[in-house]
């Protein structure tokens, strides 16, 4: 029986949603067929007055004086009823608040699952109570007190998410090999419009890769600050972020003229003959791929000290060659033993 109630009211609810709903603006709504919706604002169904159909309440405030009768249903969504007529239906209340005086007769069953309910002694309910809390009949006062309501349970996590949470390595997985997949075409897409550049700044990256670490470094070092003091004047942001910009463009464009240096080497290895468009493809994939794997496999901050690396010696390999536009030789190929000059 309590079933069957309690899916009355769900329906009830549906029936609610599903009207179409006319509201004024003091959230009176206009009767619908033989029913009344309310959402929001308040509504007062006067001693003598006569409501024929249904009184439904979405976040509400409604009070039904003495003297007043509804010829059907009373149904109340988050809202906060104050009886004291009669009803000849039943009374369904879904996380609302509702208090019944002495005078007030319902014909029909009182339902009010997750609200705060009120009876007073003398009020008449000829059907059955149904609360998730027991029905408190006390004598009702003129402001009835809000009791506290209970906290919600913790719910565990269900099956579902615990699926999602042992496959989110291998979504992270997925992920990292369609980055590194997009970082191969973005560098193949920047050799062709860019062959020569790319070619100089990999060589140096692959000639001198600790000098050119120690410069990548050290501009990343010098650049942040640089960029954040003249942000704060306020009149040199423009230059602040011209200057942050030309430094993301170095550094995607060392990262794939240190790709294209990984590529020629994994070629070497395998004995193959690529041309160098594949190089820059197959290395720039390979190099994205493990280095997003050290921080994916082990720990992150070892994965950020590789991307840091890494990511150096191409920055530095960049600015050892000017973008590219010119060769980068050691001062040990500049003045070769025999001339004058110093060697390192």
């Amino acid at each position: 029986m309590k079933i069957q109630k309690l899916l009355m009211a769900f329906m009830m609810m549906c029936l609610l949603l599903v009207f179409p709903q006319d509201v004024n603006a003091a959230g009176l709504g206009r009767p619908v067929l033989d029913d009344r919706i309310i959402m929001g604002g308040t509504f007062t169904l006067e001693a003598g007055e006569v409501q024929d159909g249904s009184l439904l309440v979405l976040g509400g405030v409604v009070q039904l004086e003495a003297g007043s009768r509804v010829a059907r249903d009373v149904v109340v969504l988050a809202g906060t009823v104050s009886m004291a007529g009669e009803v000849e239906g039943n009374v369904v209340a879904i996380g609302g608040v509702v208090a019944l005086a002495e005078t007030v007769f319902i014909h029909g069953d009182l339902i009010a699952p997750a609200s705060v309910v009120s009876i007073s002694e003398a009020a008449v309910v000829e059907g059955q109570i149904m609360t998730d809390l027991p029905a408190l009949r006390v004598t009702l006062p003129e402001a009835p007190a809000v009791p506290p309501v209970p906290q919600a349970e913790i719910s565990r996590p269900g099956a579902m998410s615990l699926v999602l949470e042992a496959l989110q390595p291998f979504f992270r997985g997925v992920w990292l090999i369609f980055v590194s997949a997009v970082a191969a075409a973005l560098g193949v897409l920047v050799y062709v419009f860019l062959p020569q550049q790319t070619r100089l700044a990999s060589e140096a990256a692959g000639a001198q890769p600790a000098v050119a670490g120690g410069v990548g470094l050290l501009s990343i070092g010098l650049l942040f600050p640089l960029a954040f003091f003249l942000g704060i004047t306020i009149l040199l942001i423009p230059v602040s972020a011209a200057l942050l910009l030309v430094a993301g463009i170095a550094w995607v464009f060392g990262w794939i003229a240190t790709g294209q240096e990984a590529g020629r080497r994994v070629a070497e290895a395998f004995g193959q003959d690529w041309s160098t468009a594949a190089q820059v493809g197959i290395g720039t994939f390979v190099l994205t791929l493990v280095v997003g794997s050290v921080g994916l496999i082990f720990w992150e901050f070892l994965g950020v000290i590789a991307l840091m690396i890494v990511g150096g010696v191409g920055m530095g390999a960049v600015v050892l060659t000017r973008f590219g536009t010119r060769s980068y030789e050691s001062p040990a190929v500049q003045n070769p033993p025999g001339r004058p000059g110093i060697d390192f």
